[in-house]
């Protein structure tokens, strides 16, 4: 049975390089999300900064916390649902590069 006639089930085809290509990808989406987060929280931040200057209000960080996460629940639940599925994504799109790579090293 030649190559081209046997079903296609390897998940890896080049370890490395779709190992790198997926961790890349795992530490980008870390980072966009982790910048999201943060420019939100920092927006929300914002808003109470006029209210402590006046005195009108104050500020305790774990309160802050607390709520920024029981409003943000949807968004964080939505990142740790998607990561699985951009990094499979990734696995399956990095088939069209490391499949012609394998290829030709079997033919060399």
């Amino acid at each position: 049975m030649s190559a081209r006639e046997r079903k296609r089930s390897t998940r890896y085809v080049n370890s490395l390089l779709q190992g790198h290509m997926m961790w890349r990808m795992a530490t980008y989406w870390m980072i966009y999300n982790g910048a999201l987060i943060g420019v939100i929280a920092g927006e929300k931040l914002m808003r109470f900064i006029p209210d402590m200057i006046a005195g009108k209000s104050a500020f305790s960080f774990g309160e802050f916390i607390s709520q920024f996460a029981s409003e943000s629940r949807v968004l964080i639940v939505a990142m740790l649902v998607f990561c699985p599925l951009l990094i499979w994504d990734m696995l399956k799109f990095s088939h069209r590069i490391a499949g012609p790579i394998y290829r030709f090293s079997c033919a060399m």
